[in-house]
């Protein structure tokens, strides 16, 4: 039979939506707009001009988007036109440029090379998988060294790090990504020797890998290797290996000290201070 419904939707929880909530369960926002349905049960066209806001993942604040589909088949094809698109928030916040296309053949959905920017971050944006079966969403760019500041104040960061990064935001969300720096010299003491950075950080769901991640100090080189679980944001425990080789520093005036050292620094989610052991040999 034929069909020839029209709905208003106004600040519906994005959870009431059972087609997106059932792959995205851990998304949440609001959503308004207005939808109509026509063609026929057998071939239904669906026009839905539709406002994304408060967006979050798990709790987190993930952002806001205004976009315009036209699908039609049981098997849906046709576009979605993403109007205007915000990620992220502060410093870490990305949006759109312009609006730009989603194509969807038979429930599949591509895009790729989408920009977006931000005042820190410089991204870009692309998507695979299907509306049916669950999304993954990519993005590859860079970010300036200098956010590792935020980690440790005592840290000055210059050039950039190559990010790449994946979101699969189903019912078991799952987010991965790649960090690399791209020629960063680092500063320890304000005033002092600029160093490089190498090694590489994997993000893999809520943790997080370090790997032959290196600076050279005082004529020497520190190492870290390991891995941090995260609460959310935050760090909850965390299981790294220090290193020290040739290191020498001047602690006051015409007084050096130069050591070796190899340590293991853990914290467990129930322990308020971390745990160090390890062996220091002074020269």
């Amino acid at each position: 039979g034929k069909l020839a419904l029209h709905a208003t939707i106004d600040a519906l929880p994005v959870e009431r939506l059972d087609w997106l909530h059932e792959r995205t369960a851990s998304l949440t926002g609001h959503a308004l707009g207005e939808a109509s349905l026509g063609g026929t049960t057998s071939a239904p066209v669906l026009d839905l001009q539709l406002a994304l806001a408060d967006l979050r993942i798990a709790g987190q604040p993930f952002g806001h988007a205004r976009l315009h589909a036209e699908l039609a088949g049981q098997e849906p094809s046709g576009r979605i036109v993403v109007q205007e698109l915000a990620l992220g928030q502060g410093e870490l916040a990305v949006a759109s440029r312009a609006p730009f296309d989603v194509s969807v053949a038979r429930g599949a959905i591509a895009l790729a090379g989408v920009p977006l920017s931000g005042p820190k971050l410089s991204f870009a944006l692309g998507a695979d998988g299907s509306l049916t079966h669950g999304v993954r969403v990519f993005v590859d760019g860079t970010a300036p060294a200098s956010l590792l500041s935020k980690l440790n104040p005592l840290i000055t960061a210059f050039g950039e790090l190559a990010l790449h990064l994946e979101l699969r935001p189903d019912a078991h969300p799952w987010l991965q990504g790649h960090a690399e720096p791209r020629d960063v010299l680092v500063e320890v003491v304000r005033g002092g020797r600029t160093s490089k950075l190498l090694g590489s950080a994997t993000l893999q769901g809520d943790r997080v890998r370090f790997e032959e991640v290196s600076l050279g100090l005082g004529g020497g080189t520190l190492g870290l290797a390991g891995e941090v679980v995260l609460d959310g944001l935050h760090i909850g425990s965390y299981d790294l290996l220090l290193r020290a080789e040739g290191v020498a520093l001047e602690v006051q005036p015409h007084f050096e000290i130069a050591f070796d050292a190899n340590g293991r620094l853990q914290r467990s989610r129930a322990a308020t201070i971390p745990a160090l052991s390890g062996t220091i040999k002074l020269h």
